[in-house]
């Protein structure tokens, strides 16, 4: 049965609903071992339609993409393209149908070009080789599409911003004929700013009859893009409506299934008035990005930092970690000089790291959830057996602590969604009890549930001697969750307010370097 809500967002493409679905899944089921994954799931998308898929992280949103794309086969159920029944046997053949899946990680080879990138599987030829200024041709007729003409297609893809190689990969699903767009999560890797960008395209496309489904875990990004939405649940379709009766809070507790509570950082901050501050950055540089940060952590506290791309943000939780170069500066953590020599020497004072990219930075695909979360530690006791019996035991609480959704605690970490994987490494990072976390995006590519269930586990960490430093490109997280905000821009620190004096549009301005007149701007 639908569900009826009520929210503001944008008219439905015209005459859309009135159009034949050109991708129609029905009544999909698929079992992994005896575990259901997607249990009579029915999904459509329609020609200038965007429909929006969401759910909590192991919910069954990229096990319904995979399988109407090819890379998995349906148990049961059927799949149709124009109206007509098909069976893929592998990804080709769902290319060949006119569908094109982009997933989280853009599958594109750095190593070349943007033209050999859109054309790569179909070069056009030239006698015995490769016709090069045809495929440059191409490859700026599909960027045209996007409303993209400035994009220099003789380019590295090494050298292109995440939202650049966002593009590149839609035009080369447009390069090749596709009519429909399986976007999983396009933004979780994107700064705002790239994200509005990404959509003023997608709104493009929907003009021009592509037919996209959205898979999101941000509700504020449905009233931008989406024209309806199906929320999934444990494997099934829950709700489905018109993003023009849709309500974000409703659709949130439709997610999760049961309401949600939040906690206010401002409510239940430990106040620092007087106490001795546990972590002091002063003009800590490291050039380019970096150029005079400052900020000053108590004990108790957890602590935001904004700043839109480029603005050295994420930097300076990366440089307190010691990655990369040694900055300048002076940085002291319970009094003592922290060194930034590198990430072991930082972390070894008492600092506790989560990095921006969790998958080059700090999970190893192929190893089990306990290896995942305590690969140093792996071969130190003796006799071996013993030492991995404790991980595991160990593991196994931390993942029920965390609600981590997993086949079972030997599951290599690539088998795991981004959301659980992401729960899984910030239960490795609290394992080791540090003095101050430094967390780099810990909510990206998470569902409200499990954002929720995070920042409770930092404000809740963050007591007595402990603290915490949180980079996050949402902002209004940050409002909610932490004490302080300090907003870098252009590599310095303009501003340190506390959270909840701060509208989340302010902090847009004041991150893009407008000036506040309010006590604590620099």
């Amino acid at each position: 049965m639908a569900v009826t809500l009520t929210v503001n967002g944008p008219d439905p493409a015209p005459g859309s609903g009135a159009l034949p679905a050109l991708l129609s899944l029905e009544s999909i089921e698929k079992w992994f071992g005896g575990t259901p994954a997607l249990s009579g799931v029915s999904f459509e998308c329609r020609p200038g339609e965007i429909r929006a898929l969401i759910g909590e992280n192991g919910s069954g949103k990229s096990t319904l993409l995979k399988v109407a794309s090819g890379e998995l086969r349906p148990d049961r159920g059927t799949i149709s393209v124009d109206g007509r029944v098909v069976r893929f046997r592998q990804p080709t053949d769902a290319l060949r149908s006119g569908i094109a899946l982009i997933p989280q990680e853009v599958p594109l080879v750095h190593s070349l070009t943007v033209a050999e990138n859109i054309c790569l599987g179909a070069l056009p030829a030239r006698g015995p080789g490769v016709d090069w200024r045809a495929c440059r041709r191409q490859a700026k007729a599909a960027l045209a599409l996007l409303g993209e003409v400035e994009l220099d297609v003789t380019r590295d893809v090494n050298m292109l911003t995440a939202d650049e190689r966002q593009l590149v990969a839609i035009a080369r699903a447009l390069a090749r004929g596709q009519r429909i767009l399986l976007l999983d999560e396009p933004t979780s890797s994107l700064s705002l700013s790239q994200a509005n960008r990404l959509f003023t395209v997608l709104r493009q496309l929907r003009s021009q009859g592509i037919a996209m489904a959205y898979v999101t875990q941000r509700l504020a990004e449905l009233e931008q893009v989406a024209d309806w939405v199906t929320v999934i649940r444990d494997g099934r379709v829950v709700a489905d409506m018109d993003i023009g009766h849709a309500d974000a809070g409703q659709i949130a507790q439709l997610m999760v299934g049961r309401p949600l509570g939040q906690s206010s950082g401002a409510d239940t901050a430990t106040r620092a008035d007087g106490r001795t501050p546990l972590l002091q950055v002063e003009n800590l540089q490291m050039l380019p990005s970096l150029r005079s940060a400052s900020l000053t952590v108590h004990a108790g506290e957890v602590v935001g930092v904004a700043g839109l791309e480029g603005s050295g943000a994420s930097e300076l939780l990366a440089s307190l970690a010691g990655v990369g170069s040694e900055p300048k500066g002076t940085v002291l953590l319970g009094g003592e000089p922290l060194p930034l020599t590198s990430v072991r020497a930082a972390m070894s004072r008492g600092g506790g790291f989560l990095p921006r990219d969790r998958r080059l930075e700090t999970l190893g695909p192929a190893l089990s959830s306990p290896e995942t979360r305590y690969p140093p530690e792996l071969s130190s006791l003796w006799p071996p057996f013993v030492g991995l019996r404790r991980r595991r035991r160990q593991a196994a609480a931390l993942a029920r602590r965390f609600s981590v959704r997993m086949p079972g605690i030997e599951a290599p970490a690539a088998a795991l969604s981004g959301g659980n994987q992401q729960k899984l490494v910030m239960a490795r990072v609290l394992a080791r009890n540090p003095r101050l976390l430094l967390l780099s995006e810990p909510t990206r590519g998470v569902d409200v549930g499990a954002k929720i269930d995070i920042f409770r586990a930092v404000r809740s960490y963050a007591q007595g001697e402990r603290a915490a430093v949180v980079y996050s490109s949402e902002f209004k997280d940050l409002i909610e969750w932490c004490d302080r905000i300090v907003v870098l821009y252009r590599g310095h620190t303009v501003g340190d307010y506390p959270a909840g004096s701060l509208a989340e549009e302010e902090v847009v301005h004041l991150a893009g370097g407008a000036v506040s007149t309010r006590p604590g701007g620099a």
